[in-house]
């Protein structure tokens, strides 16, 4: 990916440190270049505000910015970057009955974003596969294969995204999160925008594009906590809020299904993009439905953005 952009000034390398090698990651946006480093098979636990511990297969740390050529000395700047541990995980040896790890991967991965400093960013091989396949604009299957199950497709969600362009935010909030097809892009466009404005709000409006129908589920707010603590409460698909008026009222984005490995629930309020969110993870061991699993944690690495 690095290789590729070469010439727009993006820089993979190998490094020591202490005899140890890791990654070295230049980026360039506009008038920013950012230095990453990235270390592999990195401990945390409680001295990084994590209460479990847990090795994350990389861990990507913002280590410089330069600003029209010239580095940028503010150390409050690298600190508002979150780190990101992200880990690469096997459906075999992560999700299976002889290896069910999966609650406690959910239970330490929730940890982290808990801690303020960290995010965590899983991805499968099948996430990975997406990203590096080869695509040809005279073939659908591969520009296909390139989308996971949170694309946001323009043409599938056509009305949505109209109705979504004449709301006065959407000139403020969109942005490339919305284009993003897998896993993998999303998390190099959080590595191109470390200190975007407003990401969390972003985030939402790139999940509310997610409706076939506009509004359409819909809720009154003061519905929303009964529906949120309640695991087996479904909103029915074609209910829609009573009160419509400036935007007080939650819309629920179509989500893949991943009802096998947990309920994730997710209402945004229409007004202003506040996100609520609840996970019931299963905790009835055994072989868990792979593309649920895998569609998990792509749901999973943008709902905790949200703080």
């Amino acid at each position: 990916w690095c290789e590729s952009k070469q010439d727009a000034g993006y820089v993979f390398r190998d490094d020591l440190e202490d005899g140890v090698v890791h990654y070295r990651m230049q980026i360039a946006a506009g008038a920013y270049v950012y230095n990453y480093v990235i270390r592999p098979q990195y401990l945390l636990g409680p001295a990084q505000g994590v209460p479990y511990n847990t090795r994350a297969d990389f861990y990507i740390t913002l280590a410089g910015v330069e600003k029209d050529g010239r580095p940028v000395d503010d150390p409050e700047l690298l600190i508002a970057a979150k780190d990101i541990a992200v880990y690469l995980d096997g459906y075999t040896y992560h999700a299976t009955a002889e290896n069910f790890r999966f609650p406690d991967d959910l239970k330490k991965r929730a940890a982290i974003a808990d801690s303020d400093r960290i995010i965590s960013w899983t991805l499968s091989w099948n996430d990975i596969e997406r990203f590096d396949a080869t695509e040809s604009a005279s073939d659908q299957r591969s520009r296909e294969f390139k989308r996971d199950s949170l694309f946001v497709d323009p043409a599938f969600y056509r009305d949505t995204m109209d109705k979504y362009k004449a709301i006065p935010y959407w000139k403020k909030l969109k942005s490339g999160l919305i284009t993003c097809r897998n896993s993998m892009d999303r998390l190099l466009w959080l590595l191109e925008h470390p200190f975007e404005a407003d990401l969390e709000k972003k985030v939402a409006l790139m999940l509310s594009l997610r409706q076939r129908s506009f509004a359409r589920p819909s809720a009154d707010v003061h519905l929303l906590d009964a529906w949120l603590q309640d695991p087996e409460a479904r909103m029915e698909p074609h209910r829609q809020a009573e009160n419509r008026q400036e935007g007080l009222f939650c819309i629920f984005p179509e989500l893949p299904e991943t009802v096998d490995v947990a309920v994730v629930k997710l209402a945004i309020r229409m007004a202003d993009l506040q996100m609520a969110t609840a996970v019931y993870p299963t905790d009835a061991p055994g072989d868990l439905d792979k593309v649920q699993w895998n569609s998990f944690w792509q749901v999973w690495n943008v709902l905790q953005v949200w703080e």
